[in-house]
C-alpha cells in the first residue's frame, strides 16, 4: 500500500468507523484508493461492501446505475465484488437528476447496512465543482452520515463541499494529495469504457415479456399523459419515420 492508502487504513480501522465516502474530481485516484483500502480490510477480515455512485464510470453494475457489492476476499477489480443491489437512475450524470442520484446512494447504503456490513467504502461521482456539486455532496453527506471522508484533492477544489462540517466531530476529513502518477482520461476513453461496461452487462441477457399494466413504473412519465389521438400518432410517425405504438402529451406540453 501506499502511503495515502495507509494513513486511511488506520482511520478505516476504528470501532467508530463504519461509512466511509470517497470525495474528488475526476482522474484523483478515488476508485483506485478506495479498492486498495477495500482489499486491506478484507485481510483484517472485516466485512467490506462497495457503493459505486459514479453513475458514468461504473465499476459495479452498468453505467446509469449505483451499485452495491460485497467483497468476500480481496479483488483486483471492483467489478468481481457479488452484486447484491442495483438502483437505476438513467443517465450517466447526476446533473438533472440530483434527487435520484442522491436517493439510490442512501437507498443502497442503508440496505448494505441492514446486510450487517462492518465496513462501507462510498464511490462518488466527479461532480465537486460549482452550486451543482456542492449542493449534491452535500446531500449525499447529510443523507448517508459517513463516518469518515476521504478527500482526494488538488487545489482545494473540494473545500466549498467540506467547509460545512469543519466545526464537527463527524464526519471525519483526511485530505490527501493524488499520487502523481494519476492518469488524466479524455471523453472518447470514458465513452468507449461506458459501451465495454453495457456490453458486459447485457452479454447474457434474454428478451422477456412482462405485461405493461401490471408494471409499477417508478420514476417515468408513462401512463401520467393524455393519450394522442390516432391522427396525432400518424403525424408524429410521419415526422419521425418510425412506429408510434403509443404516444402521450404530458401536461407541460400543452
Amino acid at each position: 500500500m501506499t502511503g495515502i492508502e495507509e494513513q486511511v487504513l488506520a482511520l478505516a480501522e476504528t470501532a467508530g468507523v463504519r461509512v466511509i465516502l470517497f470525495l474528488g474530481r475526476t482522474d484523483v485516484g478515488k476508485t483506485t484508493t478506495l479498492l486498495a483500502l477495500a482489499n486491506a480490510l478484507c485481510e483484517r477480515n472485516f466485512r467490506v461492501g462497495v457503493v459505486d455512485a459514479d453513475l458514468g464510470q461504473s465499476t459495479i453494475g452498468p453505467p446509469t446505475t449505483i451499485g452495491l457489492g460485497l467483497l468476500r476476499e480481496p479483488v483486483q477489480h471492483l467489478g468481481e465484488a457479488e452484486v447484491v443491489g442495483l438502483y437505476f437512475v438513467g443517465a450517466v450524470t447526476p446533473a438533472g437528476h440530483l434527487l435520484p442520484t442522491v436517493c439510490g446512494t442512501a437507498a443502497l447504503v442503508q440496505k448494505a447496512l441492514r446486510l450487517g456490513v462492518e465496513k462501507l467504502l462510498i464511490d462518488t461521482t466527479g461532480l465537486v465543482s460549482g452550486d451543482i456539486g456542492r449542493v449534491l455532496k452535500q446531500q449525499k453527506i447529510e443523507l448517508v452520515a459517513p463516518d469518515l471522508i476521504c478527500c482526494l484533492q488538488r487545489e482545494g477544489e473540494c473545500e466549498p463541499i467540506l467547509r460545512a462540517y469543519r466545526h464537527g466531530r463527524r464526519p471525519q476529513i483526511v485530505r490527501l494529495t493524488p499520487q502523481p502518477g494519476c492518469r488524466v482520461r479524455g471523453q472518447e476513453e470514458r465513452r468507449a469504457y461506458r459501451e465495454q461496461q453495457f456490453k458486459r452487462y447485457f452479454a447474457r441477457a434474454e428478451p422477456r415479456e412482462l405485461a405493461l399494466p401490471e408494471l409499477n413504473l417508478v420514476g417515468s412519465p408513462l401512463f401520467t399523459g393524455r393519450a394522442m389521438e390516432h391522427r396525432q400518432q400518424q403525424e408524429l410517425r410521419a415526422t419521425t419515420g418510425v412506429p408510434v405504438l403509443w404516444g402521450e402529451i404530458l401536461s407541460a406540453q400543452e
